[in-house]
C-alpha cells in the first residue's frame, strides 16, 4: 500500500522521466521522430497525473484500496473532491485528449500538441501538491 507522499514521489519521479525521453527525442518540422518513445514518455506522464491524484485523494481520506481504478472513475471522483476548482478538472481533460488518448494511445507526434499536455500535467501535478502541503485552498 502506498502513501500520499509516496504517490507524490512519483508523480514527480514519472513526469521528469518522461520530460527527459522527449527531450532526448529528435524533432523536425515539429514532429516527435520516434513515435515509440513519445507513446514511452506519454504512458509516464499519463501515470504521473494518476499518482498525483492518489496522493491528493488519500490525503482527503479515501482509503488506498478505493481509489479510482478506471478513467471514469477518476472524472467522478474529481468532480466530487474539486468542485469548485475547474481549472485541474479543464487541465486533467486536456491531459487525457492529449497525453493518454493522442501521444499514448493514437501515437502522435506533434511536438507542440504533447507540450501542451506536459504543461497541463505539470500544473495539476503542482497544484495539487501544493494542496497536499497547504491543506486547502479548493478554489484556485
Amino acid at each position: 500500500m502506498k502513501t500520499p507522499e509516496e504517490c507524490f514521489k512519483i508523480a514527480n519521479e514519472y513526469f521528469e522521466n518522461a520530460k527527459e525521453i522527449l527531450n532526448e527525442i529528435e524533432v523536425k518540422n515539429d514532429r516527435y521522430s520516434n513515435i515509440k518513445k513519445v507513446q514511452k514518455a506519454c504512458g509516464l506522464m499519463w501515470l504521473a497525473v494518476l499518482s498525483a491524484i492518489d496522493g491528493y485523494l488519500m490525503k482527503r481520506g479515501v482509503k488506498y484500496e478505493n481509489l479510482p481504478k478506471t478513467t471514469d472513475a477518476y472524472w467522478g471522483i474529481l468532480k466530487k473532491y474539486l468542485v469548485h476548482n475547474g481549472k485541474i478538472i479543464d487541465a486533467f481533460d486536456t491531459v487525457w485528449d492529449v497525453i493518454h488518448s493522442y501521444g499514448y494511445y493514437n501515437g502522435g507526434n506533434d511536438a507542440r500538441i504533447i507540450k501542451i499536455g506536459v504543461k497541463e500535467a505539470k500544473f495539476i501535478i503542482e497544484k495539487l501538491s501544493i494542496k497536499d502541503k497547504n491543506k486547502g485552498g479548493d478554489n484556485d
